[in-house]
């Protein structure tokens, strides 16, 4: 995704999930505040990539998932007009057919 050049206060950008080093669109990415309040929630875009902006400072935590994959979590403490990033590899739930049916190399 892209965004305006210079600081943003409060951003948080990444390539969003990948699953055996392949992007993952659409994935749901959900930004979590002190004792686990939801923030905001996105979608990856075409090349699994994601970014939001107006996050307060402090610890935050980053939540990716697809359906059939083990959600993964990132925490991470943002400071005043920091950008972050929060890269995920999402892994194969255990007996889950992931949506669009099992993968393959």
């Amino acid at each position: 995704m892209t965004g305006s050049r210079g600081r943003v206060p409060g951003a948080h950008r990444a390539r969003g999930p990948a699953f055996r080093g392949r992007p993952v669109p659409r994935a749901l990415v959900t930004v979590l505040g002190p004792g686990g309040r939801r923030l905001v929630s996105t979608l990856t875009d075409a090349r699994g990539e994601y970014a939001v902006t107006g996050l307060p400072e402090g610890y935050l935590s980053v939540v990716a998932a697809v359906p059939g994959r083990q959600p993964a979590v990132r925490q991470t403490l943002l400071g005043s007009g920091e950008v972050v990033r929060a890269d995920f590899l999402l892994r194969d739930r255990p007996g889950a057919v992931p949506a669009g049916g099992p993968a393959r190399d």
